[in-house]
């Protein structure tokens, strides 16, 4: 393997237990429902602020979204 891939693999081993160490310091804290909660709503408004920046549009009615 090249020292880029290498340097990635390691970057990628960091970012992902990086998140589990963090998950299981919040649940030391909060319960599981509140960390679950909070995760996915965070990333919700991540990926919208995607979808915005890149102008994609929603497809079908909004019907269909509910």
């Amino acid at each position: 393997m090249s020292n880029a891939a290498w340097g990635q693999l390691i970057l990628l081993g960091l970012i992902w237990g990086g998140s589990f160490f963090s998950i299981a310091l919040a649940l030391r804290e909060v319960g599981v429902l509140t960390s679950v909660t909070h995760r996915v709503g965070w990333a919700a408004l991540v990926l919208w602020g995607v979808v915005i920046l890149r102008g994609h549009a929603l497809r079908g009615p909004l019907r269909v979204w509910d």
